[in-house]
């Protein structure tokens, strides 16, 4: 049975690795791509938004920025335990926005101001550290284990010249693409295509250290919410990405350090980030092979234990903001 991940409460079911098939069993994780639209694993220097909401790892600096702008009755997306922004180290800069009644947490010093409009609150929370490193876990053994699964389907680069990139699905429920950065960010790229001929969710694999997206489009199937919600990019030796122009689908790139200066439909995960342009909504809703690291949460202390709802001894149902 496939179950796709999506931003609700999660079962965590124990799984043996196994090798992949044209069919790919898939589990549900405590942990998931679809709780964050934007984690940075240590600073965010930002002056733009998120519409969903953001786990930062280390500080928040930069002028004026926004979190949560289409959360609860803002547009579609509830954050699973209703906070739109949360920073484990320091809040600096010009003041900040979180909306649409998400709250603030925070572990350091809150040194700019942080309006939380439509009713959210403001809390220091000094366990975010353990809960931002299980996170984080998750996310760089995800990326690692995704870019050691063999390619099902097929990308097309331009020859001697200028062209598409074209990754043609071979109609699996998940298309797995193996491509270098090289090729699919050379100077010969005037676009980027993908045809899903079928396929439920791609995955695709990008090696390299260094991207640069500066020229091109991307286009056909990668644009609109209906297809790019199930596109992962897995840049999982990248150190270095600069994206001069949109980008689809969502990205996870935990070794990195990103530069924007226009949108990203969908989830970021990256080491650190400088926010020129926007990080929108959806967050990923695809299916992952069952060849990944199960996400934990830990296990809360005794005294919360009444809390939480048992799940076959494994998983735990999360309660929402409402």
């Amino acid at each position: 049975m496939i179950l796709s991940f999506k931003p609700v409460a999660k079962i965590a079911i124990s799984a043996v690795a196994t090798s992949l098939a044209i069919t790919f069993p898939t589990i549900a994780s405590a942990i998931s791509l679809a709780d964050y639209n934007l984690v940075v694993f240590e600073d965010l220097t930002s002056n733009s938004e998120v519409e969903g909401n953001a786990f930062i790892g280390g500080n928040l600096l930069g002028s004026s920025s926004n979190y949560c702008i289409k959360c609860f009755s803002g547009g579609s997306f509830d954050p699973f335990d209703g906070v739109g922004l949360k920073v484990v180290g320091d809040i600096e800069g010009n003041p900040k926005q979180v909306n649409n009644g998400a709250d603030l947490e925070y572990g350091g010093n809150l040194n700019s101001i942080v309006n939380t409009n439509g009713g959210g609150s403001k809390s220091q929370n000094s366990d975010l550290a353990n809960e931002f490193n299980e996170l984080k876990n998750f996310l760089t053994d995800t990326s690692e284990n995704l870019s050691g699964l063999t390619a099902n389907s097929d990308v097309v680069t331009p020859g001697q010249q200028p062209g598409a990139v074209r990754f043609n699905s071979s109609g699996d429920e998940i298309a797995i693409f193996n491509v270098d950065a090289a090729d699919l960010f050379s100077n010969k790229t005037q676009q980027i295509e993908l045809n899903l001929n079928g396929s439920g969710t791609a995955i695709i694999n990008v090696s390299g250290t260094s991207v640069n997206w500066n020229q091109g489009n991307m286009v056909g199937g990668l644009v609109g919410d209906s297809v790019q919600q199930n596109v992962l990019w897995n840049f999982y030796e990248a150190e270095t990405l600069n994206f001069g122009n949109a980008f689809h689908g969502s990205l996870l790139a935990p070794l990195a350090h990103l530069t924007n200066n226009t949108e990203v439909e969908g989830n970021v995960v990256v080491k650190s980030f400088n926010q020129r342009g926007e990080v929108h909504l959806p967050v990923f809703n695809g299916t992952l092979p069952e060849a990944l690291s199960e996400g934990r949460r830990r296990v809360p202390e005794p005294s919360t234990l009444l809390g939480l709802t048992s799940v076959f001894g494994l998983g735990f149902l999360f309660k929402r903001k409402h």
